[in-house]
């Protein structure tokens, strides 16, 4: 979601109904290294430490039994209502093995005809944020921005060729693996 601010960018949070990102756990799976075995499932639903089973079931959802429902409202808005598949129907993101991912979204934009709305929601995100601890979505990722700006970004070697290899063969899954 993203909510405007009076000045500056707006809040925005970009966030999955999964306990972990599919990133995270890729990248868990390429090293080798163990994963909480509340981040996935495996193939039979049993809960794994090894992420490269975890790719092969599925990732858990966040929150429990209330992120499930979450999840549930996201597949129905994200899938059910724009026509594509659900989760449990979609290829992976992974690989190009079952075709396109088909997976929908579903937006939904609304207008605040309250001209005191802005100053209503910064005055509730400064109530939040003068709470020891509590940092605003986005705050992270806007930070990590602006050293990018100033610093640049450092590519590790492996990672540059990789994607060199990418872009030379036109495909991710044309491409050697390094």
């Amino acid at each position: 979601y993203a909510v405007p601010r009076l000045d500056g960018p707006p809040l925005v949070a970009d966030l999955s109904s999964a306990a972990v990102a599919w990133v995270t756990l890729n990248d868990h799976a390429q090293s080798g290294t163990p994963i909480p075995s509340n981040w996935a499932f495996d193939a039979a639903g049993q809960p794994t430490t090894d992420a490269a089973v975890g790719l092969a079931g599925t990732i858990a959802p966040a929150g429990g039994h209330k992120g499930s429902a979450l999840a549930l409202l996201v597949d129905v808005m994200a899938a059910g209502i724009t026509g594509s598949s659900f989760s449990h129907e979609a290829s992976s993101f992974g690989d190009n093995n079952g075709g396109p991912v088909d997976v929908g979204q579903l937006i939904i934009a609304i207008d605040p005809s309250d001209p005191q709305f802005l100053n209503r929601i910064e005055t509730d995100l400064a109530a939040m944020t003068t709470q020891d601890g509590v940092r605003l979505p986005g705050a992270k990722r806007l930070a990590h921005r602006e050293i990018a700006k100033r610093d640049g970004v450092e590519v590790p070697d492996q990672l540059f060729a990789l994607l060199t290899s990418y872009a030379e063969s036109g495909s991710p899954a044309q491409a050697p693996t390094p």
